[in-house]
């Protein structure tokens, strides 16, 4: 036996009449479930988006950070190459490109080591090969000993 219709419009004035009203609650809820459980579904998915989000930036930092690390390491030993060979060489072409490097450096350095590195700077200018090569082993022991105090074992 088919259910009977749950509206009816046949009502004088236009007015809707409910046929069987007990079920009116059990089309309510299943209005109001799907949507709820929408939207629960939908915060659970925001937040593991999120989650996932801020690791995933965090783990870049981390590999963007190491980055920078290698790009100094290398900026640093492509310096100490230079003056080297600047100290070990009468061209003035070398001592430029010493000077330039040792420069760079110096402007991203802070403390003991940026004190350092311009000392390197001047005995570059007007020092002797000895002179040099004692102002760069200067410079590269305070390296060691910063990325040591820095990276602890």
């Amino acid at each position: 036996m088919p259910s009977p219709p749950l509206l009816s419009a046949s009502a004088p004035g236009g007015k809707i009449i409910r046929k069987g009203g007990d079920k009116m609650w059990l089309d309510i809820l299943g209005i109001i479930l799907p949507v709820l459980a929408t939207i629960v579904t939908a915060v659970i998915a925001k937040n593991k988006a999120t989650r996932e989000l801020k690791l995933k930036f965090e783990h870049l930092q981390k590999q963007w950070e190491h980055e920078r690390e290698l790009a100094a390491e290398s900026r640093f030993s492509a310096m100490a190459a230079s003056v080297s060979r600047a100290a070990n060489t009468q061209g003035w072409q070398y001592r430029t490109d010493a000077l330039a490097q040792v420069s760079s450096i110096s402007a991203e350095s802070t403390g003991n080591l940026a004190v350092c590195l311009d000392a390197l700077y001047s005995t570059l200018h007007k020092g002797t090969r000895e002179e040099i090569e004692a102002a760069l082993s200067s410079v590269i022991q305070l390296k060691r000993n910063d990325n040591h105090q820095e990276r602890p074992e």
